[in-house]
């Protein structure tokens, strides 16, 4: 984390010079500009061969200016907001403030029990309280941690709540900290994304103010607990009943018992667990595809184009999922169709037939 930090603020220093290098060369162009102004209103008092004379020197001169400098790119900035934090409150502040330079219509919601209840918005009256209880995007999104977006010709499934206008293009990011899902920030956009930038930047600024806020109650010895959003999503899980214990040759009764029993029934992983394991994967099959895209375009592109990502890509998927296999083992309930599922959604495009004919599931 301290790495992380020392990047991301070297990176800062980098942007802070360079605005400020920027500044020299305005304000030296604005002097400039004034000066030019100043000779001109002077040739009118002039002789005609002299207001020539100025006049060429003045062009000559005005040539070898800089060109106007580029708009500064905000994004340093509103990470370093985020960094510098001191408080949750005042990091809310500047999530909410680099949200709505993105998106027109945002909203922020904290998680207090099994409501996420509105901390601010702008754009548009958003709803005060909305329960996590039933089937909605946002109680979708705060139970998994995982970020939702829809377009006009890619709608949402699942219904948003009362209040919401279904019809633009938006989307929902989880604000994470310690595997709990302690807000929401819900943004929409109008008939289309705007461009491309919008989502990367939003799920980075998610992410920074999560590692911020870990932060924070570090510092300050709080739990996630006594976060502004305090109560994480609650999802009950199913109890099972205990396994009996094994048979001894002392007791052959107990062994007939025991063999006659159902088979157990198979470890169920917790909601958070799952949501660990589907953000693993995620990354997993997003750091792979970026790999061959940049590395090795053509064995990616054939893979596609012949529909046979697994025997193509076969070497690469079983370092993927050995690599998966370490950090969720048989034993904790996750199953590899967690992987599979973003093998199919990010390298086969949501294809599952682009994994081959043979394709016969991981094992």
């Amino acid at each position: 984390m301290q790495d992380w930090e020392r990047s991301v603020r070297s990176d800062l220093e980098t942007a802070l010079h360079d605005a400020l290098r920027s500044l020299r060369a305005t304000l030296e162009t604005r002097l400039q500009q004034e000066l030019n102004a100043g000779l001109a209103n002077a040739l009118h008092d002039a002789t005609p061969p002299v207001q020539q004379a100025l006049q060429r020197r003045i062009r000559s001169w005005s040539a070898q200016l800089p060109p106007p400098p580029v708009p500064l790119d905000p994004w340093p900035g509103w990470l370093a907001a985020l960094l510098d934090s001191a408080q949750p409150p005042q990091l809310l502040q500047a999530l909410f403030m680099a949200a709505s330079n993105l998106a027109p219509r945002v909203a922020i919601y904290v998680i207090r029990g099994g409501a996420a209840v509105n901390w601010r918005s702008a754009g548009f009256d958003a709803p005060i309280r909305i329960s996590l209880d039933g089937h909605n995007a946002f109680a979708l999104a705060a139970a998994e941690a995982r970020a939702l977006s829809w377009r006009t010709d890619r709608p949402l499934q699942e219904p948003l709540p009362m209040g919401f206008v279904t019809s633009l293009a938006g989307g929902l990011h989880p604000l994470v900290v310690r595997d709990k899902t302690i807000g929401l920030l819900y943004y929409e956009c109008g008939s289309e994304m705007p461009d491309g930038q919008l989502e990367p930047r939003l799920s980075a600024l998610l992410r920074v103010a999560g590692l911020a806020l870990d932060q924070i109650m570090r510092r300050t010895g709080r739990s996630a607990d006594d976060s502004p959003a305090p109560s994480p999503v609650t999802v009950s899980t199913t109890r099972f009943p205990a396994v009996p214990p094994p048979a001894t040759a002392a007791a052959p009764a107990a062994a007939t018992a025991v063999a006659a029993a159902p088979a157990p029934a198979p470890v169920r992983p917790s909601s958070a667990t799952e949501a660990r394991a589907r953000r693993f994967a995620k990354v997993l099959m997003q750091d792979l595809e970026l790999y061959l895209k940049r590395d090795r375009p053509q064995d990616l592109n054939e893979a596609r184009a012949q529909r046979d990502v697994y025997q193509r890509l076969r070497e690469d998927l079983d370092k993927c999922q050995q690599s998966f296999l370490e950090k969720f083992p048989a034993g904790s309930g996750v199953d590899l169709s967690v992987l599979e599922q973003q093998i199919i959604e990010i390298l086969c495009q949501g294809d599952r037939g682009m994994m081959g004919a043979s394709y016969a599931g991981l094992h």
